[in-house]
């Protein structure tokens, strides 16, 4: 992977990670908008810090399009959000552009990049207090052999030198990235675990409210059974109070007609009388 695509990946998994992770946060929180876009702000300037504007463009894409799509907020609380974000973001980019380019190119920012020039051999040796440098002719000639066999070890010193001032800042780069990669897979694994959690309660939730319509949809074909039940027997006690009244009409009827023929008969012996 080049140093190009590698900060390229750093950069936008930044962005990504921290939205999904705000999002997860919101799901959680109190349904209160000044917190939602408190915790997606956050998200969006944070990312920027990392990522520069490139992050947090990402950042502010996929946090309006999860609050619009996840939280159902309306076009103008959004418009607000993405101009103050868009601020924000801005004056941060202005305020670390050297830290976040220093720091996306694998060197630590704390500490100073400096440039070292070697000085030559034969100054060192002539700086040496090990190797005094004497004017007198005889010591002059046999200064080159001197210098000659002190050169190699000097050499070798500024190499290792080099050696270590070079490997420093990269082992320390893959270190810090080690440490965030690992928390970065931390914080998935617990955002996963909760997401599995929710939607295990989703599920649970959903099987109580089936049970509890089909408790409701048997209630109501026991209350429609009872009405019915009424309704037959209702019928039933007009059809006995119509019977019981046609039945007093007959009787009474034929207690009339037995009443009218008795006074017939008493007339008819009291007129033969």
């Amino acid at each position: 992977m080049t140093p190009e695509t590698r900060r390229n990946v750093l950069r936008y998994g930044i962005a990504i990670d921290l939205v999904i992770l705000a999002t997860g946060a919101g799901m959680l929180l109190p349904p209160m908008p000044a917190v939602l876009l408190a915790v997606f702000g956050a998200a969006v300037l944070v990312s920027t810090w990392k990522g520069g504007w490139p992050g947090g463009l990402t950042a502010l894409v996929l946090s309006v399009i999860a609050l619009a799509g996840m939280f159902s907020f309306g076009a103008l609380p959004l418009l607000l959000f993405a101009t103050a974000c868009a601020a924000a973001a801005s004056a941060l980019v202005v305020a670390t552009r050297p830290r976040t380019a220093v720091a996306l190119a694998g060197v630590p920012v704390s500490e100073p990049v400096s440039l070292r020039v070697d000085e030559s051999p034969s100054l060192r040796v002539a700086e040496s207090p090990s190797l005094p440098v004497d004017e007198s002719p005889s010591l002059r000639v046999d200064e080159p052999s001197s210098l000659r066999v002190a050169e190699p070890a000097v050499e070798e010193t500024s190499t290792t030198g080099r050696l270590d001032d070079s490997t420093a800042p990269p082992a320390q780069g893959a270190i810090a990235r080690e440490l965030e990669a690992q928390a970065r897979e931390e914080a998935e694994r617990e955002l996963e675990a909760r997401l599995a959690r929710e939607r295990e309660e989703a599920k649970r939730g959903k099987a109580r409210l089936a049970k509890e319509r089909e408790e409701a949809k048997r209630e109501k074909a026991r209350l429609a059974k009872e009405r019915e039940e009424a309704k037959r027997e209702k019928a039933r006690l007009e059809a006995a109070r119509v019977e019981a009244e046609q039945r007093a009409a007959r009787e009474r009827e034929e207690a009339e007609r037995e009443l009218a023929a008795r006074l017939a008969k008493e007339r008819e012996e009291a007129e033969r009388e």
